[in-house]
């Protein structure tokens, strides 16, 4: 542990599992109290309970990000137990399998999905930071971490209302720095990936990379740690100078277009050329 974070506060959304849980113990490492908030609050718990085992000063709290009270709520309680909030990641969203399964193209896309997709995943990002920025203002700095995601940056046949709430995510980071950055505040997102976590099911993680094996550039997927370090290193003054950035972290998925292989080879001289 280097302490780049030691006297900070954050909040880490949807940190009862998955990546969210990982972000929190990478913060806890590098010296920051971390609130572990999630809609599971026994996860959230449980999270928390493995965090001060190690000695780190944490604290599990129940959010609705979608609820506005409710992120008041938990806000108010980071303030009141820490007397600041210099962090806030911005992890939770909707992944159940159940709910993205029905997110589909356009004509096929049930209205419920899309309205509760963009309630949670952009509408709840938004009232996190609309209630911390305030305490970042006051206390002279604070570093936003949005977690986006490369469905975000390119079209899919599926899962609509997520890479569209993911766009909004994405503008809404650049809309914060924007506005917020002579007061203090930096504001960044990471697009992520396909990765796995300590909590992915098993066998999970050979089936997606023989998915993704050809069209990634690394030859290995995404773990938690590999986001968790990128949100260190946004949430540090390491990158002080960074700020309004769209971030990804994918393998360089996005950075190439398809590979096509032509067999029988192309010809040496096409129509037309």
């Amino acid at each position: 542990m280097s302490g780049r974070l030691s006297g900070r506060t954050a909040i880490v959304t949807g940190a009862g599992s998955g990546i969210g849980a990982e972000i929190a113990r990478h913060l806890v490492r590098e010296g920051a109290s971390v609130v572990v908030a999630d809609l599971d609050a026994e996860r959230a718990a449980g999270v928390a309970r493995s965090l001060e085992a190690s000695g780190a000063t944490v604290l599990a709290c129940k959010v609705d990000i979608s609820d506005e009270e409710s992120v008041v709520d938990l806000v108010e309680v980071a303030d009141q137990t820490f007397g600041a909030v210099d962090i806030l990641c911005n992890n939770a969203a909707i992944t159940s399998h159940d709910h993205l399964s029905r997110d589909l193209d356009v004509i096929n896309l049930e209205l419920d999905v899309w309205r509760k997709t963009l309630e949670v995943n952009l509408t709840g990002t938004m009232l996190c930071c609309k209630h911390v920025i305030p305490l970042m203002i006051r206390g002279g700095r604070g570093s936003i971490i949005n977690i986006s995601s490369g469905a975000s940056l390119a079209g899919d046949r599926v899962l609509t209302s997520y890479g569209i709430s993911k766009v909004g995510v994405n503008l809404l980071t650049k809309s914060v720095a924007t506005q917020y950055g002579h007061q203090g505040v930096r504001s960044n997102c990471l697009c992520l990936g396909p990765t796995i976590t300590a909590t992915s099911p098993e066998g999970v993680e050979a089936f997606v990379h023989s998915q993704y094996d050809p069209v990634l550039l690394t030859p290995y997927l995404g773990r938690g740690e590999d986001i968790a370090a990128a949100a260190v290193f946004l949430a540090s003054d390491d990158s002080r100078y960074i700020t309004g950035q769209i971030i990804s972290v994918d393998g360089g998925l996005l950075a190439h277009q398809p590979t096509v292989v032509f067999d029988p080879p192309i010809p040496a001289e096409l129509p037309g050329t």
